[in-house]
């Protein structure tokens, strides 16, 4: 990832002259991790000159705004933080990464250019170009900036000994889980 550039953001911002309409975050407070993103987020684009709303709601009332293609100042929103399972962002097949704007991910980029490495990926059968045609979707993921990675982390979980029924995986799911008294 490379270090925020504040003062050239501060330019650039100038350059594509901004109109003050404020950027609305929706901002799921009931997901610690997603909380916090937003947060640092609405922080950086305040820093550069941004008018920012940042609209707290719990994760299931995010999940169904985000299906409205509404402005912004009409309901609608320009940004929301999520994250992944590590396992869904190794293909670049996933629709995280579509550039289909009737198909892909909720925020509709527009990008033929993705569809095609998308497709280029799928058609490959070589480890060799699979791997390259994936840099050049990370590539053009970046340039584009329809999504910005933040990076990787790991949740903290800890495991007593005496329960069972946990299973551990990249989404914990908290079901059939019993205390084993003998332990």
């Amino acid at each position: 990832m490379k270090k925020a550039q504040i003062k050239r953001a501060k330019r650039l911002l100038r350059e594509t002259k901004y109109d003050g309409k404020p950027v609305v975050i929706l901002d799921a407070t009931d997901i610690a991790t997603i909380a916090i993103f937003t947060k640092v987020t609405a922080a950086k684009l305040r820093s550069i000159g941004m008018k920012v709303d940042v609209q707290k709601t719990d994760w299931a009332t995010l999940t169904t705004r985000w299906a409205s293609r509404e402005p912004a100042d009409k309901g609608g929103w320009n940004m929301f933080h999520t994250f992944w399972a590590a396992p869904v962002m190794y293909d670049p097949t996933r629709i995280v990464f579509s550039g289909d704007p009737e198909k892909g991910w909720f925020g509709w980029p527009n990008d033929p250019e993705l569809e095609k490495l998308r497709q280029a990926y799928t058609a490959s059968s070589e480890l060799k170009e699979k791997m390259a045609i994936a840099k050049k979707v990370q590539d053009r993921i970046f340039s584009t900036a329809a999504f910005a990675p933040l990076g990787q982390f790991y949740l903290p979980v800890a495991y007593r000994k005496n329960v069972k029924g946990l299973v551990r995986s990249p989404v914990q799911f908290y079901w059939n889980i019993e205390i084993d008294k003998k332990k």
